[in-house]
């Protein structure tokens, strides 16, 4: 499994990232970790039929095997995902326009 997760709190930048994310990487699943900016909520909910968002809930974090961190590369602005994303078995692939700062999450290309 392949997921596609930005930062806590989801601002429409990291909304943005994670939907174009789930397009470049076919199969990848979005997930909102904490609650979302009332905007983004009130848009992914009038086009969530559209995109491929699952439940943090009903998630097996040990199935996933590719994490896309979009918007953050902060370890400790991933929540669940940290295990995840620090994980050597799982491939991480990291798009962040912040620059890159000590103790970051290290992505393939990186």
């Amino acid at each position: 499994m392949q997921v596609v997760v930005g930062h806590a709190n989801p601002d429409f930048d990291a909304y943005a990232a994670t939907i174009a994310a789930t397009k470049l990487y076919p199969g990848a699943h979005g997930v909102f970790l904490g609650t979302q900016n009332a905007n983004v909520r009130a848009f992914h909910n009038l086009h969530e039929d559209f995109l491929d968002f699952v439940d943090l809930k009903g998630l097996d974090l040990k199935a996933i095997e590719r994490i896309i961190l979009v918007d953050t590369r902060e370890a400790d602005r991933v929540g669940e995902f940290r295990s995840v994303a620090l994980d050597p078995a799982v491939e991480v692939i990291v798009y962040d326009h912040h620059p890159p700062a000590d103790g970051d999450l290290k992505g393939v290309d990186d």
